[in-house]
């Protein structure tokens, strides 16, 4: 079976990956550092930038915010050269492709979402990672939120501290394990609006550009999809794609 082509529409993305047959592409610092090089170097080439990261010896997560629709462009090239780089510097690796599967992503709406990646992170991920404590790594981004170490160049975030306190507040839940997984099932399902449980889209077209625009914009920001949007009016996904890129200013 084909796979599904990817949403690879702007916004900020929760991106995964594992190495193959239980390897661990990152068992060295040495290889962290240059992972982490090789995405800030590819986030300042494709206009994105790095919002989240944890980076234990069996994989990676990240946090990245596109502005243009470019995700699996990013994500390939991070891929392909840390790949070459890796071989080249451990030739006793037995060649191969050094990741699992193709990486996995899902689009997130909102900070709700992103402190909820970051509670996994802070609590619930040192049992998956086998890590004593996320807090115990170096390649591990809330360290740089909370001013433990310095930023990378391509880091940036718009937490604010009554974020940072709710990803500090209490263990990692059962419920908020349930509400992790069902984010990650959303990769890829549909034009992402029946999954999100959002109700159905109702937005009026006008002959009135600047209000239309101006509903475009918020149907987007309350989670709806650029196909979504562009059904519901009639009119091209470029087009929406280029309003809601082209119009940055807050309604």
């Amino acid at each position: 079976m084909p796979r599904k082509a990817r949403k690879d529409q702007p916004g900020i993305h929760y991106v995964t990956n594992t190495g193959r047959d239980g390897s661990q592409p990152f068992a060295q610092s040495s290889d962290a550092r240059e992972f982490l090089a090789l995405v800030c170097e590819s986030c300042g080439r494709y206009d994105a930038q790095l919002e989240g990261y944890l980076i234990y010896a069996g994989g990676y997560e990240l946090l990245i915010r596109t502005n243009r629709a470019n995700l699996s462009l990013i994500m390939r090239q991070i891929g392909a050269v840390f790949s070459r780089r890796f071989h080249g510097n451990h030739p006793e690796y037995s060649g191969g492709s050094l990741w699992k599967d193709r990486f996995a992503s899902t689009h997130l709406l909102g900070k709700k979402e992103i402190v909820l990646i970051y509670r996994y992170w802070e609590d619930g991920a040192k049992k998956q990672f086998g890590l004593t404590s996320p807090k115990s790594n170096q390649f591990y981004s809330f360290h740089t939120i909370l001013g433990k170490q310095e930023a990378l160049e391509c880091f940036s975030t718009e937490l604010k501290e009554k974020h940072i306190e709710a990803i500090q507040r209490g263990n990692f839940s059962e419920e908020e394990a349930r509400e992790l997984a069902a984010l990650k099932r959303r990769e890829n399902e549909g034009d992402g609006t029946a999954v999100l449980n959002i109700p159905p889209l109702e937005i009026k077209a006008s002959k009135n550009l600047e209000k239309r625009n101006k509903r475009i914009r918020k149907a987007f920001a309350s989670g709806y999809s650029q196909t979504a949007i562009a059904k519901a009016l009639g009119i091209s996904q470029s087009l929406v794609s280029k309003i809601i890129n082209r119009d940055k200013k807050p309604d």
